[in-house]
């Protein structure tokens, strides 16, 4: 679904939104379940149902609290709906309470007792693999507006970045150690590096699952700590995670959180998945400005591009359009620099797992496309693997890989200073 089906509310104002369902349904749908995901970004409620519905929405601000109000058509009103939408938790940042009633014989009325002003975002999500038809309510801050990826990523696709020195146009697998050849100086070399670490998926999309019913979210984000407290210890760097808790971050909301921050380097942190149990090891990914050195490699770009319409969203639609700014003057730097660190980092993984490919492969990620920015993303293991599910699993594991990552771009940046 793209950012212009969306309606947004603005401070302040009364605003409705209808869906575009031209007929009425013949049996009203059934809920199937309400998922709150509090966060102090933003709250998310979930209504998973059985098919399509039909809803409007306005806000209400005098007399207090605040409130936002959800009427919605073609959906059966029950006890148990009842039920499932009191599950607040107390301690949500922006909802007090939610209650719902049979408003008419054709509407069940939701209202949402908000804590704060507040700017409302309400979308449908199809059905996928995972989940059937859902209604999904963003509750972000009062003023919140929807991030411009599309022109963020053009103005910064304009902006060159000079490295120290520029690597070899075709990466070894095994890079020679730096013999200290003679460069011209950086202007200026940045007071601390900084790391932008991606925890993949969360919240709502779970990513892969393992037969123990392992989250590869669970494990991506304890990884992602792990690393960023590596990272907390070395002075020259400062590391920033893209997400710090079991919350969905859309794929384009974490490039435009690398370019806020101007990062200088992008690992997002991942566990493969296959349907055979028997495939196993550690990769390494990097983007392809070209196309996908595999098929491999672009059946996992796909699976992992599809996590914002699993988790409740859509970066495709402006990744299409702004596709052509991010072939600039930086793609060349980027991807040597990303292939360099890439073989280095293997060069520490594979000291503590089998890897699954040798080479660095390639495809159209879309969370790696932080413009200018050297990015690569790393499947611990494979979640599906019994045996490397349970290696996941573990604390002893988690840390072997965060420091493997860390040595890899200590590694990279010793060779090739930004």
């Amino acid at each position: 679904m793209s950012y212009s089906r969306r309606a947004f509310l603005k401070t302040g104002t009364l605003a409705i939104s209808a869906t575009a369902l031209p007929a009425h349904a013949a049996t009203p749908a059934e809920m199937l379940d309400v998922r709150i995901w509090p966060n102090k970004s933003y709250t998310r409620v979930t209504l998973e149902h059985t098919s399509p519905v039909r809803f409007k929405y306005f806000m209400v601000r005098s007399p207090k609290p605040v409130r936002l109000v959800i009427d919605v058509k073609d959906l059966k009103f029950t006890e148990k709906l009842r039920a499932m939408l009191a599950k607040v938790n107390k301690n949500d940042p922006y909802i007090s309470a939610i209650r719902a009633a049979q408003f008419d014989h054709e509407t069940v009325r939701i209202v949402m007792d908000l804590k704060q002003d507040a700017t409302p975002e309400l979308f449908e999500s199809k059905p996928n693999s995972q989940y059937r038809y859902r209604l999904i309510f963003d509750i972000h801050p009062a003023g919140y507006k929807p991030d411009a990826i599309e022109e963020e990523i053009a103005k910064a696709s304009k902006e060159p970045v000079k490295p120290e020195a520029k690597p070899a146009s075709k990466p070894a697998s095994k890079p020679a150690p730096n013999k200290g050849t003679s460069h011209k100086p950086a202007p200026k070399r940045p007071s601390k590096i900084v790391v932008v670490i991606d925890a993949g998926h969360g919240g709502e999309d779970p990513g892969a699952v393992g037969r123990r019913k392992t989250y590869e979210k669970h494990v991506t984000l304890a990884i992602a700590y792990k690393l960023k407290a590596i990272f907390d210890k070395d002075p020259a760097y400062k590391p920033l995670m893209t997400r710090t808790a079991d919350v969905f971050v859309p794929l384009g909301k974490r490039v435009r959180f690398a370019m806020a921050n101007k990062a200088n380097l992008f690992v997002s942190i991942h566990a493969d998945a296959w349907t055979s149990p028997s495939a196993k090891g550690t990769s390494c990914f990097a983007l392809s400005i070209t196309g996908a050195t595999s098929t491999a490699a672009r059946w996992l770009a796909q699976s992992q591009n599809e996590a914002d319409i699993i988790g409740g969203s859509n970066f495709n639609d402006i990744a299409a359009s702004g596709q052509k700014t991010f072939l600039d003057m930086n793609a060349e730097f980027k991807a040597e620099y990303s292939l360099e660190m890439g073989y280095l980092m293997l060069r520490h993984l594979e000291k503590i797992n089998t890897l699954h490919s040798k080479k660095i492969e390639q495809a159209q990620f879309l969370v790696l496309k932080t413009p200018g920015v050297p990015s690569i993303l790393v499947e611990s293991a494979f979640i599906s693997n019994p045996e490397e599910e349970r290696k996941l699993r573990t604390d002893a594991y988690q840390q072997k890989v965060a420091q493997a990552i860390y040595r890899g771009i200590k590694d990279q940046v010793a060779r090739y200073p930004l």
